[in-house]
């Protein structure tokens, strides 16, 4: 394992890296300013140095630039709050360098818990997929990893005089799969197995050809085209929705329908549909300007990752991927039911509670207002009931998204 460097003049980050890299086998050496972490740099000669720009003594990129002095090969990971493209302009004579942006899911999640009540002790946190157990601001916290890879076992001591916590500690175990069934859990499934194929088993229309999330350079997929047609076809058909346009979430799209062998449209059960969009978010239906369709627009391209939603029939533009960020959208190639997109006027969106509550960093969809919403249903009884309407659904045409360059 490696030996690593790690400064920022902030303790709750430092906490937290430390204890992340430490649960890897990693050694980790710490300092919470740049002349600090110059010192501890030729002390301890790491292998990977993580160096915040914003310190209290010395610019970050100062001491990068003493660090390649003494050593021009050792990667470096800069963490900064800073435009990342204007940042690696200033770096791009430095090779190894690699930037983790401030305001990501780890900052915020720092800064979240270290908010939170001291009458909090523990937070057993998830959605990260990443496994931790670390303390911030005296807070243990962990996280599990995903798909059933970890349980944490969590160790607390209660004084019994006044149900306050005194100790605290807790583990990632692996779970090995290699242990015999319980039988009372084995016993409740196979109870409940036969009523669950009831439901999924039922077929609920057909599809002419496969539909996937393979998306083109742009980011559409012909699934997520569907999708979106069908959150759209519920809501227009939802009395005071008034819906014109749809988008929805490509992390929500979580498998494809595909054809079997043999020709002609094959059917689509209950199940198969429920796969696609299995989270039970509700589709809801609200007012937002054009101005805030933009911003949205913009917020796909994110810090840590780009995510594309996949937009409905009638909602159209193009971007370009190398633009700085908060500049990639074409505003004059947006279009609304064929209509330029008027920042000035009101349009009624489909989107999903995730989104409508900031999902995927969709910051201004957070910001409208409930006023005059409409619920329409659950997405994937909602997705069920476009397949009995519309089958045989075709693939989506992936025509909607284009990506300049």
């Amino acid at each position: 394992m490696a030996k690593i460097l790690v400064a920022d003049d902030a303790p709750a980050v430092l906490d937290v890296l430390e204890d992340i890299l430490s649960l890897e086998g990693h050694e980790v050496v710490r300092a919470m300013t740049g002349g600090e972490a110059l010192r501890r740099f030729q002390e301890a000669r790491p292998q990977l140095v993580v160096l915040d720009i914003m310190m209290p003594d010395m610019d970050g990129l100062v001491v990068l630039d003493s660090i390649r002095r003494l050593d021009d090969q050792i990667p470096v990971i800069l963490i900064t709050g800073l435009d990342g493209e204007l940042l690696e302009k200033k770096v791009e004579h430095h090779h190894s360098v690699s930037f983790f942006q401030k305001g990501s899911g780890l900052d915020r999640f720092v800064d979240l818990v270290s908010r939170m009540s001291d009458d909090i002790d523990v937070v057993v946190s998830g959605h990260s997929h990443a496994a931790y157990i670390c303390t911030i601001d005296g807070t243990l916290v962990t996280s599990a990893a995903s798909a059933g890879r970890l349980v944490t076992d969590v160790d607390l001591q209660v004084r019994r005089s006044d149900g306050e916590i005194v100790a605290k500690t807790a583990r990632n175990v692996i779970v090995t799969r290699d242990v015999a069934k319980d039988p009372a859990q084995a016993a409740l499934l196979a109870h409940y197995r036969p009523l669950g194929d009831a439901v999924g088993n039922r077929v609920v229309g057909s599809i002419a050809a496969s539909l996937t999330r393979a998306a083109n350079e742009a980011g559409e997929f012909a699934l997520g085209d569907v999708v979106a047609d069908a959150f759209l076809d519920a809501a227009r058909n939802t009395p005071g929705a008034g819906a014109e346009i749809a988008i929805w979430n490509p992390g929500g799209i979580r498998a494809d329908l595909i054809t079997r062998p043999g020709g002609g449209p094959t059917p689509v059960t209950f199940a198969e549909v429920f796969a696609v969009v299995p989270f039970g978010n509700e589709l809801i239906v609200k007012t937002v300007t054009g101005e805030t369709l933009l911003r949205m627009l913009e917020e796909q391209f994110g810090a840590e990752r780009v995510r594309i939603m996949q937009v409905s029939n009638g909602f159209t533009y193009a971007y370009d991927a190398t633009r700085p960020r908060g500049q990639r959208i074409d505003r004059a190639s947006v279009r609304i039911g064929g209509m330029p997109l008027d920042p000035a006027r009101q349009y009624r969106l489909a989107t999903s509670n995730f989104l409508w509550d900031s999902g995927d960093g969709l910051d201004a969809l957070g910001q409208v207002s409930s006023a005059g919403s409409v619920l329409v249903g659950v997405d994937y009884e909602l997705f069920a009931e476009y397949f009995s309407r519309r089958s045989p659904v075709q693939p989506g045409p992936q025509n909607r998204i284009r990506r300049i360059r």
